[in-house]
């Protein structure tokens, strides 16, 4: 199954810059995604397509490296989500969907 695009204003991509930022639907995994509809766009980092988390709200959550500014990637581990750093490989704590960059 091929995930549905949903009827919501297209936003810009951090990425590319364009307004091609859509949401869409997954059936397999019953959550929402945000993901750039231009096929060229992928991470200057891996090269490879970007996938956004949703908040709340179902805004994109789009989240920095505090140490080298690279779009961190939300994903799920053995303990639960977790966000990762593709150029530096730091990992971060999942607090209420969003990446818990202190210690408390």
């Amino acid at each position: 199954m091929t995930p549905q695009v949903e009827a919501v204003p297209a936003r810009t991509c951090p990425v590319c810059g364009k307004e091609t930022l859509n949401r869409h639907y997954s059936p397999k995994t019953k959550r929402y995604f945000y993901v750039c509809d231009d096929k060229q766009c992928v991470s200057p980092v891996t090269g490879k397509t970007v996938y956004y988390a949703v908040d709340k709200a179902g805004n994109p959550v789009i989240e920095y490296c505090p140490h080298d500014k690279a779009i961190l990637e939300k994903k799920k581990g053995k303990y639960g989500f977790f966000w990762a750093c593709p150029a530096c490989r730091t990992i971060y704590r999942d607090k209420l969907g969003k990446p818990q960059f202190s210690g408390s």
